[in-house]
């Protein structure tokens, strides 16, 4: 349909419904010509702001959520980043049918828009949970839906997605939109596939054309939830184990209670916030983290670390707040803590040692492992330091390869690298009770067969102390022991 039948069907609606409107068609068209024109630099700059957040989410946040991200251009769907001009008159048209006479070009929320595609239906929350905490950082708020909601769940034909609106807090971006689309890889390809019928059609589309095409995406949402469930099934065991990380994690608050500061005043204030995170724990696990108790512990924290050498303090007590926490959203605040904590010491070995254990009792295994493997790699001045550096890459590399078993083989040669050279060491500074335990897990998660996998379980009890910390590391270690030997062939 061209633009000027789509805006006469408007006008026609209006009429039949006694509502004449007092502007035409042609009027519009220039005034959102007028528009574009006057601000397009201004939505460009807008969309590129939106594209370095939403790729900030999938390369730092929410690397394990988001697919790919794109715009119109990116996905080359559309030679332009903007709406087409009769698009985006047609929709005025109707806003000002619909909401009020008083629309303007500015009011609409997708002139340009950028999508995000996530692998599962659950990772959509997940990621719009992280945007809603971290966007006012890159200077960009959601701005709600004429229904007052944040974001919209999005059906047409089938197509399912989530929508939301960023606004620019910069105030020469003042008033412009633009959209995001939240959508999985199942239904990013069924619009890549649709979209020429729906946006660029040859010919008429009748209502029994979109009810098939509906009805064929409707089973695509179907297939997206059951591939939701298969997951969910497949990686209970591994769900399993990770509970049981998390709880072995928060035990380990010894380095936190043995901690004292000369500073009388950021000795006691630390002690009050560290029993308040204490007492709240169950809490903290899994409310929003916009809940009230988080909000007030960030900015008691926050206070201490800007209080003269408070920062000593506060990233401790931020990271026991972000690794308290059953998922990752905290972690970003945490990293900045650290980072600005690492900015002040002038040893590097400790640097390294305290910002990889930072990275593991927040649960990311992984940014410990390139922590400790880059400062390895290019250290070359000695320190007594360096072998617990080695050993802890040492069991981070174990716990990697018990959680995944992909690239296992190319971990133990790794981890046998480490091994000869902390024996070469003859384990120094590493407490007797500690290397045995490792060794134990060693043998269970890379044993070839039964007798070996019972060799490490054997050496992972003998090695359990009485402290609770090291009780639930063992128990998660015998789990995946026990859980090998039965599934190994004899």
């Amino acid at each position: 349909m061209t633009f000027l039948a789509t805006a006469i069907s408007s006008f026609h609606k209006c009429a039949l419904r006694g509502i004449m409107p007092e502007y035409d068609s042609y009027a519009v068209n220039n005034e959102v010509t007028t528009f574009l024109n006057e601000h397009r630099e201004k939505y460009r700059k807008l969309l590129n702001d939106v594209k370095v957040y939403i790729n900030y989410l999938k390369d730092d946040l929410c690397e394990e959520h988001v697919y790919r991200n794109y715009s119109r251009r990116d996905n080359k769907t559309e030679i332009s980043e903007f709406k087409s001009i009769d698009k985006i008159t047609t929709k005025l048209i109707k806003w000002r049918y619909k909401y009020s006479i008083d629309s303007m070009p500015r009011d609409l929320h997708d002139i340009i828009a950028a999508s995000v595609v996530v692998y599962y239906n659950s990772d959509i929350d997940q990621v719009i949970s992280y945007i809603k905490d971290t966007c006012e950082r890159y200077n960009l708020r959601i701005y709600p839906y004429k229904s007052g909601e944040d974001t919209k769940h999005y059906t047409k034909h089938g197509y399912h997605a989530q929508h939301l609106v960023f606004v620019s807090l910069n105030t020469e971006l003042h008033g412009l939109k633009c959209e995001v689309q939240i959508k999985t890889l199942l239904h990013d390809a069924w619009h890549a596939k649709i979209h020429g019928l729906i946006y660029k059609p040859q010919g008429y589309l009748s209502a029994e054309h979109k009810e098939i095409m509906e009805s064929f995406a409707e089973s695509i949402q179907a297939i997206e939830m059951q591939s939701q469930t298969i997951r969910k099934l497949v990686t209970q065991e591994w769900q399993d184990a990770e509970d049981l990380r998390h709880v072995a994690r928060t035990t380990m608050i010894d380095w936190l209670r043995e901690k004292k500061f000369a500073d009388k005043m950021i000795n006691r204030k630390y002690k009050s916030i560290l029993r308040e995170i204490q007492s709240n724990k169950n809490i903290i696990q899994n409310c929003n983290t916009r809940d009230e108790i988080i909000v007030e512990l960030i900015n008691k924290v926050t206070q201490l670390k800007d209080k003269n050498k408070g920062l000593d303090a506060a990233w401790r007590l931020m990271v026991y707040i972000a690794s308290v926490r059953k998922d990752t959203n905290l972690n970003h605040i945490a990293k900045d803590f650290v980072r600005d904590w690492l900015k002040t010491i002038d040893t590097p070995a400790l640097g390294a040692f305290y910002a990889s254990f930072a990275y593991y009792n927040m649960g990311e295994r992984s940014g410990a492992i390139k922590e400790l493997t880059e400062f390895l790699r290019q250290s070359n001045r000695p320190d007594p330091l360096h072998s617990v550096l080695k050993f802890n890459l040492f069991y981070y590399l174990i716990e990697e390869a018990s959680c995944s078993w992909q690239g296992a083989s190319e971990i133990q040669t790794q981890c046998d690298r480490l091994k000869t050279d902390l024996e070469l060491e003859k384990w120094h500074n590493i407490p007797e009770e500690t290397r045995n335990g490792t060794i134990g897990y060693y043998y269970i998660v890379f044993g070839r067969s039964r007798e070996e996998i019972r060799k490490g379980i054997t050496m992972c009890r003998e090695s359990d102390g009485s402290a609770n910390l090291n009780s639930k590391y063992v128990q998660l270690h015998e789990e995946v022991g026990w859980r090998r030997y039965f599934n190994m062939r004899n």
